[in-house]
């Protein structure tokens, strides 16, 4: 299914980075603390950097800073799953 909408990347976005924190906390023991700040932190940052500024999305305008955003956020909200479910 193709997202069209900003909620449905959203919606999309929520059941996907369930699914992928399920799925590591079943087939990996508990990270360091150091790994959980870093995804938590420094990770997403640099998702967005990578998008936005190396990969043009800025070239993209509004279009390409919401997605860039997103992208980041997806990877966040993934990991804040994970450590919810961990502790």
């Amino acid at each position: 299914m193709t997202a069209v909408s900003i909620s449905q990347l959203i919606e999309q976005a929520n059941h996907a980075s369930s699914m992928h924190a399920q799925a590591m906390r079943e087939r990996s023991v508990r990270p360091p603390r150091w790994k959980l700040i870093y995804h938590l932190m420094a990770k997403p940052l640099m998702i967005f950097w990578d998008s936005y500024v190396r990969h043009r999305a800025c070239r993209d305008g509004l279009a390409g800073l919401v997605m860039s955003l997103l992208t980041s956020w997806s990877h966040w909200l993934t990991w804040a799953k994970y450590w919810e479910l961990d502790c």
